[in-house]
């Protein structure tokens, strides 16, 4: 079974809701720029936090992001 024939038997065992939430991202050549952090804020129109604005992040959600059973 070739690749393409493994990726089509995939997509076809895929519900519905699931396809629904898919966004295929062709790259020949992986890594590649269409996959690189900059182009893909640049297609969702986001951008990276300020300095400040992490150090607020980490102050009020880091303490929240510890494993739960108290590891890590």
């Amino acid at each position: 079974m070739s690749n393409k024939d493994e990726l089509l038997a995939q997509v076809k065992e895929m519900s519905e809701e699931e396809a629904a939430q898919m966004r295929l991202v062709f790259a020949p050549e992986w890594p590649s720029r269409a996959t690189s952090i900059g182009e893909i804020r640049k297609r969702l129109g986001t951008r990276g936090m300020t300095p400040e604005e992490s150090a607020e992040f980490w102050r009020e959600y880091g303490p929240s992001m510890q494993a739960p059973d108290g590891e890590g």
